[in-house]
């Protein structure tokens, strides 16, 4: 089987992504609580006040600039959080149960929002790249969808049989790809129309169920 798997919230832990969301804001010398970056993160209402901190900062108004600029602070603290938590990145059981999974000659890829590179490197940096056919990932002014690089994904590879998510855009653009898709109830636990998971995971070891 190809199984796509999101990675923010899903394989890598969503506070990875918290912890080195507020670190970029501590940069731009932005006053943000926790609190208000798990709120923030639902729609991304944390982008404008980072470039509207980098205009501030830097004089630049170009959209596709900041968001470059944005996202290369994005990758600084996001690579230095995992080279702290290492392992502890991964939900509990996520690694064991993808390891067996590769045991099974499954393949599996990576399809996410965030910057390819910045996945890329993080997991190789604590050893992990290996378990991942591909990473199918944005660019550095993120320019795609995550429906786009899951088509990415299909073209590579002819199909895929899976996508595993914990967002409804995730399950949207598994549905519009051919993929049975399966809800992890485990990450930012946004399902508000059930119709869309063909599967609900409860933990990562459920994903060995897939026939």
């Amino acid at each position: 089987m190809h199984i796509l798997f999101d990675w923010d919230g899903t394989i890598a832990k969503k506070e990875v992504a918290e912890e080195a969301s507020l670190r970029r804001c501590k940069t731009l010398d932005v006053a943000v609580t926790p609190e208000q970056m798990r709120e923030m993160q639902k729609t991304h209402a944390h982008y404008d006040i980072n470039k509207a901190a980098l205009t501030k900062y830097t004089g630049v108004k170009d959209p596709k600039i900041l968001t470059t600029l944005m996202t290369n602070l994005f990758q600084l603290h996001y690579l230095g959080v995992v080279n702290e938590w290492k392992e502890r990145i991964f939900y509990e059981g996520m690694l064991d149960a993808l390891k067996k999974l590769r045991v099974k000659k499954n393949t599996l890829s990576i399809v996410t929002t965030l910057r390819q590179d910045i996945v890329d490197l993080a997991l190789e940096a604590i050893g992990y790249r290996n378990l991942f056919a591909k990473i199918y990932g944005n660019t550095p002014d993120l320019a795609y969808t995550k429906e786009q690089l899951a088509r990415q994904a299909v073209n590579d590879c002819g199909e895929a049989h899976y996508l595993v998510g914990d967002r409804e855009d995730d399950l949207k653009a598994g549905r519009a790809v051919g993929a049975k898709t399966a809800f992890a109830s485990w990450g930012h636990g946004e399902l508000n129309d059930e119709n869309l998971a063909d599967t609900i995971l409860v933990t990562p070891e459920d994903i060995l169920t897939f026939k």
